[in-house]
């Protein structure tokens, strides 16, 4: 006959399990604490604007002049923003959004 020998580990009990939970809740509760408005305009479909916005206003604007790829891909890009916005796809909130990305993505591929 075999004995059945049974080893329980901390990890199987009711208390380790109810620690997991009042952890898990913790983290929420500091996520939501942290993040609770950006998550709420998220779910609202209201980007954070106002970061973005000023982050925007306080970059100084791309030296287009001296790099032809630069000033090309600005025109292409900064087009297409303002194609949408035209087409009433973009609002103004997001107009601002999409173009400083629009920018960064131009700067990040022709640096220089």
């Amino acid at each position: 006959m075999s004995s059945a020998v049974s080893s329980s580990s901390f990890l199987d009990t009711i208390a380790a399990r109810l620690l997991a939970v009042v952890i898990a809740v913790l983290l929420g509760f500091a996520i939501y604490t942290n993040y609770g408005d950006a998550i709420k305009q998220e779910l609202a479909g209201d980007r954070d604007t106002l970061s973005i916005s000023t982050y925007s206003s306080q970059r100084t604007e791309p030296e287009v002049q001296s790099n032809p790829a630069l000033e090309a891909c600005l025109a292409e890009r900064i087009g297409h923003v303002n194609k949408m916005k035209e087409d009433g796809i973009l609002s103004e909130a997001k107009y601002g959004a999409f173009k400083a990305r629009a920018e960064e993505l131009c700067v990040q591929q022709n640096p220089g």
